[in-house]
């Protein structure tokens, strides 16, 4: 990868393309990049919201990201460490509503 703006373009072109199926519910809320992109380690940390993940636990949801991303992952790929949050519509809106009662 060149730089991190075409290496978070890439990533978000991953994850939308790979959960296109779910009619649209696919949100990218956060992708931070930290580290060289062009050395291999780049720390990635993202918060997905997806339908896919419904009836998923938390387990099966990592394994969806981490093969949406294993290219990423794999050497050349620029990303040494992936962390991230897989929620879905619901389990987001519930999350915000707490974050606005505690802002209030």
């Amino acid at each position: 990868m060149a730089d991190a703006s075409s290496l978070e373009a890439a990533i978000n072109t991953a994850l939308i393309t790979a959960f296109s199926g779910d009619d649209e519910s696919t949100r990218i809320i956060q992708i931070e990049l930290e580290g060289s992109c062009t050395d291999g380690e780049a720390k990635v940390t993202l918060y997905l919201v997806s339908s896919t993940f419904t009836p998923l636990k938390r387990l099966a949801r990592h394994k969806l990201v981490n093969s949406a991303l294993s290219s990423f992952l794999d050497t050349g790929g620029g990303v040494h460490a992936l962390t991230f949050k897989c929620k879905t519509p619901e389990e987001h809106r519930k999350a915000n509503e707490v974050v606005d009662m505690v802002e209030d």
